[in-house]
């Protein structure tokens, strides 16, 4: 059965990198999606040799796409990012796959201060 149906692997990574000024601890934001997901998923022949590799860029794109509402000119940014790769292993090829998934939140604009 091993061999009809493979072998599967998983990693799991949760890199956070936030270089903005905004802090999340106030009513400044609104959680435009929660868990937004987007995947990449790639071939390669005999476990080794990368026919269509999967990627990170192309998986946040799809992350934004999935969110179906235009984002662009909107002041966003992703929470509580997590990245997991895992791969099926099969006889003759395996399937790689790059998932990530993140809160997207909005940004609200702060009143002037009053002078």
């Amino acid at each position: 059965m091993v061999f009809i149906f493979g072998c599967g692997g998983s990693v799991g990574v949760m890199r956070e990198q936030t270089n903005t000024g905004v802090s999340l601890s106030k009513d400044n934001y609104t959680i435009v999606k929660a868990g937004a997901k987007g995947e990449r998923q790639g071939f390669y022949l005999l476990g080794i040799i990368p026919i269509v590799m999967p990627n990170y860029a192309d998986a946040k794109a799809d992350l934004y796409k999935n969110t179906n509402e235009k984002l662009e000119g909107r002041s966003i940014a992703l929470a509580n990012q997590t990245q997991d790769q895992s791969t099926i292993y099969l006889i003759l090829f395996s399937l790689p796959k790059i998932t990530i998934t993140a809160d997207i939140v909005e940004f609200k604009k702060e009143p002037s201060p009053v002078k």
